[in-house]
């Protein structure tokens, strides 16, 4: 019941409760590129003209759904919202490539001149820009086609040569009324640099935030907002969203609009990201039940080989052991990001999906650390669950943890496609359906499933020593306990190199692209406890280590395969 309500509650929400409507639309251009995007319109208007366009555009590895707080907002205050998916994020069909730049900003200007030529309502004329991250440096493309938007604003992107930076140029000019915004603990775009770009903007060596500098009048408008935030949050931002309207009503609409239309501050956007949370947390929640009724129901002879293993009663040396694995794994996996991004962007990958080959090695990796340095701990005596298997029993342990977990697949399936048919995207945690890519990516899904279960079979084994994965099963009471000692063990070390670039960071010391692999790493963190907590699960269930980390791969191949761009 929680799952249906959040469900349609967060449909209801995503159109201000029915203040505006949303339409998807798919346009190809005459080079065959397919563009896709969302257009948001308020139901009713008294503007008493055509409304002005805005279109929102995304950062990397992101979506248009990421862009939602800002299109409800602009669209409840009588503008056009047109919110595009780049080049092979969410659904669009095409490959994402730094080389075809060019290309995408055009996608994205052909959806904008699409609506406006095609919608009586949309001003043919008038257009403003909203940018974020790499979207940002896309924005400041838009200056170079042949209608250039009125109003541009760059939110902790488009500044220096990092993530799309500013090309063309920026001056007192161009682009026209210029708005800079970016958290005050952007990992991307520190202070030091949006300063920088506004005196670039401006011609003056002395400028301050919250000044407006030149006048909208005739397009010389500049102002920079930093708000206690940082990259990951800028767009979620109420204050960046409040200043954001007001800039963009005062050069789209005209100053003395602003008295006459909906309260700026006065936001719902939060209503829908919080109900998108519960609904994410509720299919999270289902398939904890849902696995035990499979296992329940299923034959006797398709159920896994099952084996028992005592946790060590030594807490402090379980403790130990897990912070070493977790640091050792967490200075790999940064560097493994970094490795990752040459291999993406060179064209040197096995799964065609970014981030793909840094979750390919760091299953390697994990899978000879914990190997490694469980079984160089004195204290913590190592010897694989199931090292008496041959390869015909790991095959049919595969099978058989396959067959327990199709309820899943198929339940994870049916929510995308209900949430697809309602709110246009996809579910948290579920696989993309409904869409010109969903039989591709649920290809590289099933290949980054078998990629990543050395990780999580390593981490079965890793639990079972210290946590308890096979225990017998004590109460829910017992279960919780335990499964606060795996987030502790899982997340210790990722914790503690997070504390160590981010407490130095917080007090103005740079790390350059250091610390956007660092703000990479605290959504990761969430899949992998995710992951984990669902592995123990099932290893409670099953006692068998291919069926848990069957389901743990299965769950993160999903998320990063269906979240980051296509190659």
């Amino acid at each position: 019941m929680i799952l249906i309500s959040s469900l349609f509650l967060t449909t209801w929400s995503g159109t201000a409760f029915c203040e505006i409507e949303v339409e998807q639309v798919r346009i190809t251009r005459s080079n065959g590129r397919n563009v896709y995007f969302s257009v948001y319109q308020p139901v009713s208007t008294s503007y008493g003209a055509p409304l002005p366009a805005i279109i929102t555009i995304h950062g990397i590895s992101g979506s248009r759904g990421a862009m939602s707080a800002i299109n409800v907002e602009f669209a409840r205050r009588n503008f056009t919202v047109i919110s595009v998916d780049l080049a092979g994020h969410g659904v669009s069909s095409e490959r994402f490539s730094f080389a075809t730049f060019s290309e995408i900003a055009y996608d994205v200007y052909e959806a904008v001149r699409y609506v406006q030529e095609n919608d009586i309502r949309t001003s043919n004329s008038t257009y403003g820009v909203i940018g974020h991250s790499l979207g940002a440096g896309i924005a400041l493309s838009l200056q170079a086609m042949p209608i250039q938007p009125s109003a541009t604003i760059l939110i902790g992107g488009g500044m220096g040569q990092d993530f799309g930076g500013s090309e063309p140029s920026l001056n007192s000019t161009n682009p026209r009324n210029l708005m800079l915004a970016s958290g005050v603990w952007d990992e991307v775009v520190p202070p030091s640099l949006a300063y920088d770009t506004l005196r670039e903007a401006t011609g003056l060596s002395e400028v301050n935030t919250d000044i407006v500098y030149g006048a909208f009048s005739n397009g010389t408008a500049r102002k920079l907002f930093l708000s206690p935030t940082n990259h990951l949050f800028e767009i979620t931002d109420s204050a960046i969203i409040t200043n954001s309207l007001d800039w963009m009503i005062r050069s789209l609409q005209g100053g003395e609009h602003i008295p006459h239309t909906l309260s700026l501050p006065a936001h719902i956007y939060q209503v829908s990201t919080v109900l998108g949370l519960i609904n994410t947390g509720a299919l999270l929640a289902s398939l904890f039940p849902l696995y035990l009724m499979s296992y329940s129901f299923i034959p006797p002879n398709y159920i896994p080989r099952r084996k028992i293993v005592d946790a060590p009663r030594d807490i402090r040396s379980s403790l130990r052991v897990s912070l070493l694995i977790s640091i050792t794994s967490s200075i790999f996996l940064i560097l493994e990001t970094l490795l990752g991004f040459i291999f993406d962007f060179s064209g040197l990958t096995i799964i065609p999906v970014s981030f793909g080959m840094t979750f390919l090695l760091f299953s390697i990796t994990m899978y000879g650390i914990v190997k490694y340095l469980m079984k160089r701990t004195k204290k913590t005596a190592y010897d694989d669950l199931f090292d008496d298997m041959s390869m015909s029993d790991w095959v049919h342990n595969l099978i058989r943890a396959f067959i327990i977990s199709i309820p899943i697949i198929i339940w994870l399936f049916f929510w995308s496609i209900i949430s697809t048919i309602l709110t246009g995207a996809p579910m948290g945690f579920t696989p993309q359906s409904l869409s010109d890519v969903s039989i591709i990516r649920g290809f590289y899904i099933g290949i980054m499933t078998v990629a990543l279960i050395p990780m999580f079979y390593v981490e079965f084994d890793w639990w079972a020593k210290t946590v308890g994965m096979t225990s017998v099963w004590t109460g829910l009471r017992s279960f919780i306990i335990d499964l606060g000692k795996l987030a502790t063990f899982r997340l210790g070390g990722i914790l503690i190199i997070l504390s160590i670039l981010y407490i130095p960071f917080l007090f103005g010391f740079q790390f350059g692209f250091i610390m956007f692999i660092a703000l990479l790493l605290l959504p990761i963190s969430v899949f992998l406890l995710v992951g984990s907590a669902l592995t123990m699960w099932i290893g409670r269930i099953t006692k068998n280590p291919l069926s848990s980390a069957f389901i743990g791969a299965l769950l993160i191949a999903i998320v990063v395969v269906s979240t980051f761009q296509l190659l």
